[in-house]
């Protein structure tokens, strides 16, 4: 794989966000073989290549480990579709089809449709590790969404070591494209699902149907290299949730991708707090 590493050191960073970002770079680094190609930068109001694109031979990253603790938060604002541009930029090996982007962040974002539109137009797939106490969760997905990458989410304290492992895993495999849930019977509405799914990923997914109903069996359905769809998954447990917690649950997923008028209907009908 061409890995590129993003780190965010604007000033947001500062205190157990930087620390937490430190390790997730180390656990990222560890992950790497002689055959894979790496590149590090950060980034705050400008960017910094701390390593320019390199194969990731044992010398190399030794070299890195001490670059990587130096790291801190001293970069003033977050201008990230500045430094996701120069990180596309950056040359990707020939004998690497693409490139995919690790993004480590807080996720104190600006021009979020400007650099997803970036991102999209790049070719390159961007995995995010969202630290601290409140990323930008909606941002950051659809960073991820748009290029057919993934994101996770930490608070300080986390292990980000392991965060960033299962982002190596994720962006070594071929994943499942144009998921899809057959709930069994024609839903009334239904979450959005990821664009594409990876093996060991928990898919979450929620539907409202017309009227109570003997519990189906619900399948994950995807579409795998071999472009034919297939069964992924399937739930069978009927577990009940008394009260209103689950369709507030739901509701507040709904508001994420609604349209305004419908977004504000969902947060006055069940009481959730929201910009509207």
């Amino acid at each position: 794989i061409a890995l590129k590493l993003l780190v965010d050191c604007s000033g947001s960073m500062g205190g157990d966000s930087i620390a937490s970002a430190r390790v997730a770079l180390h656990g990222a680094l560890a992950g790497l073989t002689e055959h894979d190609h790496v590149s590090v930068s950060r980034f705050g109001s400008t960017v910094e290549h701390v390593l320019a694109p390199s194969a990731s031979t044992p010398q190399t990253l030794r070299r890195l480990k001490p670059a990587v603790d130096a790291i801190d938060a001293t970069l003033g604002g977050t201008e990230m579709e500045a430094a996701l541009r120069a990180v596309f930029a950056l040359p990707v090996p020939r004998d690497c089809a693409g490139a995919d982007v690790l993004l480590v962040t807080d996720g104190e974002i600006w021009q979020a449709e400007e650099m997803t539109a970036a991102a999209r137009a790049s070719g390159h797939r961007v995995f995010a590790i969202g630290v601290g106490s409140s990323p930008a969760e909606g941002v950051l997905r659809a960073l991820a969404e748009a290029t057919g990458g993934a994101c996770e989410f930490a608070t300080p304290g986390e292990t980000l070591e392991a965060a960033a492992g299962r982002m190596l895993v994720r962006i070594r495999q071929q994943p499942w494209r144009d998921a899809r849930i057959d709930w069994g019977c024609e839903p009334v509405w239904q979450t959005t699902l990821p664009t594409s799914v990876f093996g060991g990923d928990t898919v979450i997914a929620l539907a409202g149907m017309s009227a109570s109903a003997a519990a189906p069996t619900v399948r994950l359905l995807a579409v795998g290299a071999q472009r034919a769809e297939t069964e992924v998954a399937r739930g069978e447990a009927d577990a009940p949730c008394p009260g209103e917690t689950l369709p507030r649950i739901a509701a507040a997923r709904r508001i994420a991708t609604a349209e305004e008028s419908a977004a504000l209907e969902l947060a006055v009908a069940y009481q959730l707090m929201s910009k509207h």
